[in-house]
């Protein structure tokens, strides 16, 4: 099945119409999975061109390419990804803009009130990694109160730090709106910082980096989150080594640390 050519007359100021050479094209009919043809319509204005196409079954993707026309061309200027499971109640949202620059969101939803948090600094550079949001087969709560545990998440990193000899401490760039948002979700005070071992290998080392992520990072850690097993309290932390992740536990209750 074979991707479907768009035809896009231009009408002319003498009455006649002119097609345009270069087109998006549309994926094919079967190119929907369960949800059939991926085609959702298209709208052209005065100077503009919309089309929409979506995916998937339980898991989905719909996408908005917005093109605009300039000198006898049509150019992409803006393209949203909507990513959602039915199961969920939240989205991931990705908007690429003209020349490139891009951003990336998470919108959570618990039935009252919707938060979004920006995912972007929590990829690129992944050492000042933002705490994980995951989407789905989850019912988000949010802690308009801070939970009550025995350690501050900053006093658990701290506590990983000890083991970690020539860590250097480096800001978070968190704005007041992302840091309020994250703790709503999260529950606890999250650390404005994280730490960088300059001695380690730079995950540039690892093997080819994305595309987007074309500079070298540090061995790092940081706070990633509290969770709840068997009734007690845990503090993650992450470690990027050596260009892999790895998992720590620390015990709220008595600030013993585990490997995950």
């Amino acid at each position: 099945c074979e991707d479907r050519r768009l035809f896009i007359l231009l009408q002319l100021k003498k009455g006649s119409y002119r097609m345009v050479d270069d087109v998006p094209y549309v994926e094919c009919s079967l190119g929907g999975g369960m949800l059939g043809d991926p085609y959702m319509g298209m709208h052209m204005g005065k100077g503009y061109f919309v089309k929409k196409c979506g995916w998937g079954s339980r898991e989905r993707e719909n996408e908005t390419e917005i093109y605009r026309f300039r000198k006898g061309k049509l150019e992409l200027v803006k393209d949203t990804l909507v990513e959602y499971d039915s199961y969920s109640v939240g989205y991931k949202v990705t908007v690429r803009e003209e020349g490139d620059a891009w951003h990336k969101f998470a919108i959570a939803i618990d039935g009252e009130r919707t938060v979004w948090v920006d995912l972007c600094s929590r990829e690129y550079p992944v050492g000042k990694a933002f705490p994980e949001i995951s989407l789905y087969n989850m019912f988000f709560i949010f802690h308009h109160e801070k939970l009550q545990t025995n350690l501050q998440p900053a006093d658990a990193l701290e506590l990983f730090r000890e083991t970690v000899p020539g860590a250097v401490r480096e800001e978070l760039a968190y704005a007041d709106w992302q840091k309020e948002n994250y703790e709503l979700l999260f529950g606890v005070d999250l650390p404005e910082y994280y730490y960088v071992v300059p001695d380690g290998e730079t995950s540039s080392d690892a093997g080819e980096k994305p595309e987007g992520e074309q500079h070298a990072e540090s061995d790092c850690f940081y706070y990633y989150g509290l969770t709840d097993l068997y009734g007690e309290y845990y503090h993650r932390i992450q470690y990027i080594k050596d260009g892999k992740r790895e998992e720590y536990l620390i015990m709220d209750a008595t600030g013993e640390i585990n490997a995950s």
